[in-house]
């Protein structure tokens, strides 16, 4: 008797199997026929719909490969409903240990795709992919090294290891960067290029032009930028004059160590008060030009809407030459060296293309050399003296003055303007400007006190008719 139970259930156990067996096939069919629908039918409406009949039945199975699938089709839609829809599929399927899955999760929790950006969580299915011999997933953990993201320490050395451990396109990509720049291997420029050149089912043509293009680039800092882009912890507070006028110097953009410089562009930018008293910066480059509010506090400096366009050192495609790196905040130090005081400032950038935030950015600018409207030159003492005078329209230094005197003013908006300067008792008068149309900005005129007799003086300037005026002596 007890050996027919026995039978019995050996039966059904094989029955069951055979089920199974066939369930599992039917959904490898219904896989199968999916992912050709995806690659002879792109983007078509009525096909992901075919597609979701087809795998819903698996998804509801539990079948990891179908959840990994209509994941991965909700997550490239635009709407953020199926996004996080297709997050949830994604992660059944890693905890069934797909290493595929594991990887595509923590791409999404990278990315903050269906769900926050978790750099920690996205290492750790990373991690588990790794452990599971995920070449992708070996790739990815050196990525996190390479530039230092998240909690995990940037560490040339160690992502170079696990580039060289994984046959993944991307880890090869990133092997030749590394033997390019010397980043945690001897430099070797010809073996970054040949490296890319054994990438298989990857077009790495334009990235080869551009690396033999720049074979014998430079990238160490000079002596000057060493001593400035040594920034102090500590921020230096400053005030909104101290910021005021015109400003000229160079980006620079470090690599991810921040050891080496990766390119260095020239760049302009402005600082003036409106009429609301908030700070107005112009930034601009080679690529681009912005104007928005800065706003200048104890805790940061920051920017509304300054976005950077750089060229990238190396791209694939034309599509990737640029990349727009938006500025979210700043530290500002200040610096004197050799008797010329320079202005650092430590940006800190988000790539929304990459979802990452930017390598190390500085804005290293002196005063830009600055003539009078009738053509003197301004020394930086008269500028500095000049933003930290009076809050009338009219400043004027030096107060008394005895052989030069400087008028300057800032315009909110265009106007027509006439100067004089006037002695109080005789009448006498001088002309510093006939009368133009200027526009918004700061402007310096310069008045050559030697001619002129001791005594009270009224400056005048005209405003489209608007008599503005302030007195000062003549030594």
């Amino acid at each position: 008797m007890r050996t027919l139970k026995m039978a019995c259930a050996a039966l059904l156990l094989v029955a069951a199997k055979g089920k199974a067996q066939e369930k599992e096939s039917d959904c490898e069919l219904n896989l199968n026929i999916a992912m050709y629908e995806l690659k002879v039918n792109q983007n078509s409406e009525k096909e992901y719909t075919e597609i979701e009949a087809l795998l819903a039945p698996c998804v509801e199975k539990d079948y990891d490969k179908a959840q990994l699938l209509l994941g991965k089709i909700y997550t490239k839609q635009e709407e953020l409903t199926h996004h996080k829809k297709g997050f949830k599929l994604v992660k059944k399927a890693a905890k069934q240990d797909n290493r595929f899955a594991m990887v595509y999760l923590a791409d999404l929790y990278k990315k903050g795709i269906g769900t926050e950006v978790d750099i920690k969580k996205a290492k750790k299915w990373y991690k588990k992919a790794y452990d599971l011999g995920s070449d992708k997933a070996t790739y990815a953990l050196g990525y996190l090294f390479y530039k230092g993201i998240g909690d995990t320490p940037q560490n040339y050395k160690r992502a170079v290891e696990l580039f060289k451990q994984s046959s993944y396109p991307m880890a090869k990509h990133w092997l030749a960067v590394a033997y390019y720049f010397g980043n945690g291997v001897a430099q070797d420029k010809q073996k970054a290029v040949e490296l890319l050149q054994s990438i298989e089912r990857f077009d790495e043509t334009a990235m080869l032009a551009c690396m033999k293009e720049q074979m014998s680039t430079n990238f160490e800092f000079t002596e000057l930028q060493e001593k400035l882009l040594t920034v102090e912890n500590t921020k230096t507070p400053f005030s909104d004059r101290e910021l005021m006028g015109n400003w000229e110097g160079s980006l620079v953009q470090l690599d991810w160590s921040e050891q080496k410089i990766i390119q260095q562009t020239p760049l302009h930018i402005s600082f003036i008060q409106t009429e609301e008293e908030n700070l107005k910066y112009t930034f601009s480059n080679e690529k681009n030009t912005i104007s928005d509010i800065a706003y200048n506090d104890k805790d940061a400096f920051t920017f509304e809407n300054l976005h950077i366009v750089l060229d990238r050192a190396f791209y694939n495609s034309a599509s990737e030459k640029t990349i727009d790196y938006q500025i979210t905040n700043a530290t500002i130090t200040k610096k004197k060296i050799e008797g010329k005081t320079y202005l650092v400032l430590a940006l800190q950038s988000y790539a929304q293309e990459l979802h990452e935030l930017g390598s190390a950015f500085y804005l290293v600018l002196t005063k830009k050399k600055i003539t009078t409207e009738n053509g003197t030159e301004v020394s930086e003492e008269v500028l500095e003296n000049l933003q930290q005078g009076s809050d009338q329209f009219i400043k004027l230094y030096p107060n008394p003055f005895h052989k030069e005197l400087f008028v300057a003013y800032n315009l909110t908006q265009e106007s027509h303007i006439r100067i004089e300067a006037t002695h109080l008792n005789t009448g006498s008068n001088q002309i510093l400007e006939e009368g133009k149309q200027q526009s918004e900005g700061e402007y310096i005129y310069y008045l050559n006190g030697n001619q002129l007799q001791q005594g009270m003086y009224v400056i005048t300037v005209y405003v489209d008719g608007e008599k503005k005026t302030e007195t000062i002596i003549k030594n």
